[in-house]
């Protein structure tokens, strides 16, 4: 199933259970994530490697770049890339939310329905049996009594 160099996600689906697997390489990954303990996500990956890119740049390449343009230029890329990866992440954690919402909101509606289809049905049963039980009564005494 796993080759070198190639994500495994692994999604099952039954009802009320959804798994998903997913399998990093930590050598493939820059190693270890110290705020979370785990392999480090392909997101952040690229993350990290977009910032080692943008750190061994220089505005030596250039000679009419000032070397103070170029560092605000640079943090401000920095930033502008934080910001970015985290608004995906919101977004990407909203999304995830949504879909659990949707599926809770499915399975409530589809109990409700049934309660309502039993609670009707008893109530007709009921119904019925009352009905049953007041003409039995009716058909084994008068109406005066007698």
């Amino acid at each position: 199933f796993y080759k070198k160099n190639q994500l495994l996600l692994f999604s099952v689906s039954y009802e009320k259970i959804t798994v998903e697997l997913e399998l990093r390489i930590s050598k493939e990954l820059l190693g270890v994530d110290p705020e979370t303990d785990h392999v480090y996500t392909y997101e952040k990956f690229e993350e990290l490697k977009e910032q080692r890119l943008l750190d061994e740049d220089t505005a030596e390449d250039e000679p009419s770049i000032k070397a103070e343009d170029f560092e605000k230029t640079r943090n401000q890329m920095r930033e502008l890339r934080r910001v970015l990866n985290q608004i995906s992440t919101l977004q990407s954690t909203a999304r995830h939310r949504m879909n659990q919402h949707g599926k809770i909101s499915e399975h409530s509606n589809s109990r409700m329905k049934w309660d309502s289809v039993f609670v009707t049905a008893l109530f007709i049963g009921i119904t019925l049996l009352q009905i049953y039980t007041i003409q039995k009564w009716f058909a084994r005494t008068s109406i005066l009594g007698r």
